[in-house]
């Protein structure tokens, strides 16, 4: 029984100094500056790739976005394709556009090479693109007025992949409850990438320079990955080319949430089986991170006192960390949300672990996936 505590202890240490870490990459290698360029003709063409594959409820949220982006209207065009949807997405896009010059609606029916489901869709629109740039997002995000004028500025020559962060707007407590995750990984994401750790590019906000995808040879010729946004961060990180990951206000997209239990489980699977393909740091932090709430219940039942300290230190601690996101995202979250998704943390990794083992929810959008 002793065992099980010394374990236990070693790994909560192990979470301290992972989160010790996190925070001062999070707080001290932050450096906040207003990447602004003045709107001029000189500035580089941009696309901008949606892929859509039934999204009838949320499509016209992100066109409108789209719309509205500040970005001159000569420099900018804007894809869309469509992943065989079986709603009215179809119907709804093509109404919006009319008029819209800047706008474009593409079926897609042919699969290129090696890419699959939204792979092969975004290697159609790349290939359509006249631009240097292609900025990527989803049909469930709404993206800010400036969000181009304030990715384009953090490219340098050796940059090929910016991304940014996203934060999902909720209502409800099981919405709020994802806001806060979203905010807790974006976060670690981010503190990593200052420390030079590579992870992966937000898939629904990142940038990419179009020679480097080119030079790579595009989604069409790399392996396919359920998570395709890691994919392409992946081979063109090890292509050579750098990399950067953006948490501020000014770049971030707003996503909905996912509607229900059911459909937000099959979303963590696939992400967490796309992570089976991530470097083994970050293999290593989510079962530091996984395993301290057991670990914590252990010592717990060795010691409540000391198991209740330990607890109010990782509440203490997470949540300055979580008031330090919130602020740099300019969001605002209550306490009572943040006690609640202390309870979710705690359940989320075990069911996600249940469902790992389960194979009829390896379907996402109605396509099963390995």
């Amino acid at each position: 029984m002793l065992t099980i505590f010394g374990y236990s202890i070693f790994l909560i240490l192990l979470y301290f100094v992972a989160f010790l870490f996190i925070l001062v990459n999070t707080f001290l290698h932050y450096r906040r500056k207003n990447f602004q360029k003045p709107i001029t003709e000189s500035l580089p063409k941009v696309s901008i790739l949606v892929a859509a594959r039934d999204e009838e409820e949320n499509i016209i949220r992100c066109l409108e976005a789209l719309n509205e982006l500040s970005y001159p209207k000569n420099k900018i065009e804007i894809l869309i394709g469509n992943d065989d949807s079986t709603d009215n997405t179809v119907k709804l896009v093509d109404q919006f556009i009319k008029n819209k010059p800047h706008f474009a609606f593409y079926d897609i029916k042919i699969k290129l090479g090696k890419a699959k489901g939204k792979a092969n869709v975004l290697a159609h629109l790349a290939q359509i693109s006249t631009a240097d740039f292609l900025f990527v997002t989803d049909a469930d995000i709404a993206v800010p007025k400036d969000w181009i004028q304030n990715l384009l500025p953090h490219f340098t020559p050796e940059i090929a992949i910016v991304s940014g962060s996203t934060y999902v707007e909720g209502k409800t407590l099981f919405e709020k409850l994802q806001s806060l995750d979203w905010m807790f990984f974006s976060g670690i994401l981010n503190s990593f990438a200052n420390a030079g750790i590579p992870c992966t590019a937000v898939g629904n906000n990142m940038v990419v320079r179009k020679s480097a995808y080119v030079e790579i040879g595009g989604f069409e010729n790399m392996d396919f990955s359920i998570t395709e946004d890691f994919k392409l961060f992946d081979v063109l990180r090890k292509a050579g080319f750098g990399w950067k990951n953006i948490l501020t206000s000014d770049t971030l997209n707003i996503s909905r949430p996912v509607a229900n239990f059911d459909l937000l489980i099959k979303q963590r699977k696939r992400w967490i089986t796309g992570a089976m393909e991530l470097p083994w740091i970050w293999k290593v932090l989510f079962i530091i991170l996984g395993f301290y709430t057991p670990s914590l219940l252990a010592v717990a039942l060795f010691s409540p006192k000391l198991g209740m300290i330990l607890w109010f230190v990782k509440l203490f601690l997470e949540g300055f960390y979580m008031g330090i996101i919130a602020a740099r995202m300019k969001r605002t979250e209550n306490v009572g949300s943040y006690l609640w998704y202390q309870v979710y943390s705690l359940v989320m990794p075990i069911l996600y672990f249940y469902y790992l083992l389960r194979r009829d929810v390896n379907e996402w959008k109605g396509r099963m996936y390995a």
